[in-house]
């Protein structure tokens, strides 16, 4: 049996039996953090699956069973704090959008659209043109130069709609806050607005879908949260004071014993990625923490077997 096999042996067989579980997943928790912490997927000259390995080992070097464990445990530790910053950093960030988008919209909501009118007149050469008549009153603190709207022609039970378009307005010499303002606008008469087949009690329904300035700078459009922020949001709200690793790893122990010669790992010792890691393709993914735990404490294989620990 090689060398480095025999010293796994010993130090794994120097812990008590309770601690010997503890010390082969904290093998892989410190093999893992360390592939992990060298792997750069932009990087082209990025570290190989034997680079990582000998990385690993250098790190577990010299340490004793006990201290494996403490330094497992403190990874774990360390990156519950990591996720738990991020958490809350999204939390705060999606919040904040949140927030501002719901701003944005009372703020735009000053904008008031009084009143709304489709039909169909006459043109000055007698062929039918559909008119929109609105009034609007400017709220905000701003000058607007131009609306975005959206209109809605139905059937008065709603059974149809005829048209649905969003559509711009440029309003000569713009609106001043506080001011009320009449239009009878004239949308193309060749396409949906135009259609002849909408019956004279059809509803218009005009809504503001966004405002210019005077310099033609978008006003309050701050995006709201999409459905994919609103779940994660939802699921920070929850999580956010406590975020827990979970990883199918149990928590090390935090028993002391003593020992008057403590084996310690060599770094000639080889914690094979194999134990860790899969193959896909040309790269490598990370298997169920749990699983390849109890795998490897059954294989008979004594280059990979977590149970063979590592010393001189």
């Amino acid at each position: 049996m090689p060398a480095s096999v025999v010293s796994v042996e010993k130090v794994r067989n120097s812990l008590p039996t309770y601690k010997r579980d503890e010390f082969d997943q904290g093998l892989i928790i410190i093999a893992t953090s360390t592939s992990f912490s060298g792997i750069d997927i932009l990087n082209p000259d990025r570290m190989n699956a034997a680079e990582i390995a000998e990385t690993a080992n250098a790190q577990m070097h010299g340490l004793t069973g006990d201290q494996v464990i403490q330094r497992a445990d403190q990874i774990l530790r360390e990156r519950r704090s990591w996720e738990r910053e991020q958490a809350i950093r999204t939390l705060k960030r999606l919040e904040e959008k949140r927030a501002k988008a719901a701003n944005d919209q009372q703020q735009l909501a000053r904008f008031t659209i009084d009143s709304a009118r489709y039909y169909i007149d006459a043109s000055p050469y007698g062929a039918p043109e559909p008119v929109i008549d609105l009034e609007v009153t400017n709220g905000t603190d701003q000058a607007i130069s131009e609306l975005l709207l959206r209109g809605v022609v139905a059937s008065a039970d709603s059974s149809i709609t005829w048209v649905d378009e969003t559509f711009y307005y440029v309003i000569p010499d713009g609106i001043e806050p506080g001011e009320t303002l009449e239009w009878s606008l004239a949308p193309n008469r060749f396409g949906p607005w135009g259609n002849a087949q909408i019956p004279s009690d059809a509803e218009l329904t005009v809504t503001l879908e966004g405002l210019k300035d005077l310099d033609e700078q978008p006003l309050w459009d701050s995006p709201e949260l999409s459905e994919h922020e609103l779940t994660r949001l939802e699921q920070l709200q929850k999580e956010y004071g406590g975020i827990a690793f979970s990883c199918g790893v149990s928590r090390v122990s935090s028993k002391r014993w003593k020992t008057k010669t403590p084996w310690r790992l060599s770094a000639r010792a080889h914690v094979s990625l194999s134990m860790i890691f899969v193959p896909k393709g040309d790269t490598y993914s990370l298997a169920s923490w749990s699983a390849r735990a109890a795998t490897m404490a059954s294989s008979h294989c004594p280059s990979v077997n977590p149970q063979c620990s590592i010393s001189d």
